[in-house]
């Protein structure tokens, strides 16, 4: 799912809720038919998060490690790196990860799941794999794997119906980071479009002034004008279309997405 490329809206927590939000629907949507459901990935979302939550009460799946260890609540940054793999699962910026040794060590956590239907399977064990560096290489990837093994029931198991207060509140937690997403969505939109606005007068004026340097006999002087018409042209446009058509068009899908989640809010009043 979309990562975080950094703290507040550069975090992307509304683009990748939305993105498991589609997911943990298909998801159920395939339990319901009867099918053994395996969701697997890196969600780039920690466990109790938003993402981790509609897995769990809107999909109805579950988490694969936390079955078999439990919820780890302790702090993370006392163990060794060794140890937050075996009591915590950490998958991401472990210090043992040749691609992340240079992180703090409080900064390791668990991104990547094995989330599966509980009515149909049952874990036997969970663990995290690829954790030795290839000699000579490195780690294989910036992330160790999850893996876990599932024992198909030979019939299916009865769930217990979902708490609807803790569906509520999702629902209504969800609601909240688009109302706080929504304002930044607008904000974004409109600096990119002033931003192509005014791109257009300073362009206008770059090019009279490049005119200006020609009559003059400064050819020099209408070069440096005429690089930097280029320079606003360019940083104008592609401010402008990402404005104009994908600030429209994220808007449009933040509506969508908002009403969705009121309408299975409303469903359980």
């Amino acid at each position: 799912m979309h990562a975080p490329y950094g703290p507040g809206d550069a975090a992307y927590t509304c683009h990748r809720t939305a993105q498991a939000w589609e997911l943990a629907r298909l998801a159920k949507r395939a339990s319901d038919c009867g099918h053994l459901v395996v969701v697997v990935g890196d969600m780039n979302s920690v466990p109790g998060s938003l993402t981790h939550r509609l897995f769990n009460l809107v999909a109805r799946l579950s988490d694969s490690w936390q079955d078999c260890h439990g919820e780890f609540k302790g702090e993370i940054g006392l163990l060794s790196p060794e140890d937050q793999i075996i009591q915590a699962g950490t998958t991401c910026d472990s210090q043992l990860n040749t691609w992340r040794a240079q992180r703090r060590i409080d900064e390791a956590c668990r991104l990547d799941y094995i989330f599966y239907d509980s009515s149909f399977a049952r874990v036997s064990d969970a663990r995290v794999s690829f954790i030795d560096p290839i000699p000579g290489i490195g780690s294989v990837s910036d992330h160790f794997a999850a893996e876990t093994d599932l024992i198909v029931n030979e019939q299916a198991v009865r769930k217990p119906p979902v708490d609807s207060d803790d569906l509520r509140l999702l629902y209504t937690d969800i609601l909240d980071l688009i109302d706080d997403y929504k304002h930044t969505s607008i904000m974004q939109a409109k600096l990119r479009n002033y931003h192509f606005i005014a791109s257009v007068i300073v362009l206008i004026g770059l090019l009279i002034a490049v005119f200006w340097g020609a009559a003059h006999n400064r050819a020099w002087v209408g070069f440096l004008f005429m690089l930097a018409a280029i320079v606003v042209a360019v940083t104008g446009l592609l401010d402008g279309l990402m404005g104009f058509l994908f600030g429209r068009c994220e808007m449009r899908g933040l509506r969508e997405f908002e009403s969705e989640v009121e309408l299975a809010r409303h469903v359980l009043e």
